[in-house]
């Protein structure tokens, strides 16, 4: 799974089968950001409904990865079910 932030100064390091990518200056090593997912066998991208999604589509096309779109935010029904959405997401995904 690719997880795309668009805040961290710089990517946490690899751990087991989550890569976590910025999104600051990505563009710029999008041949090896591709490269990576087909590498690992990377077919699921998160993001969220407030980031563009400009860069998640690019990726769809170039990979053929699924993007799963996760709210943080609390909304109507509470944390605990907006929490409960996103799990049944990213299950339905990586089916």
């Amino acid at each position: 799974m690719l997880l795309l932030a668009d805040c961290a100064p710089a990517p946490p390091k690899p751990t087991g089968r989550l890569r976590v990518v910025t999104t600051m200056g990505v563009l710029a090593d999008w041949a090896r950001l591709v490269d990576l997912m087909r590498r690992e066998h990377i077919k699921v991208i998160t993001t969220e409904p407030q980031m563009p999604s400009a860069l998640p589509d690019m990726l769809v096309r170039e990979t053929g990865a699924k993007v799963v779109v996760l709210n943080p935010l609390e909304s109507k029904g509470g944390y605990v079910a907006v929490l409960g959405a996103s799990t049944n997401a990213l299950i339905n995904a990586l089916k």
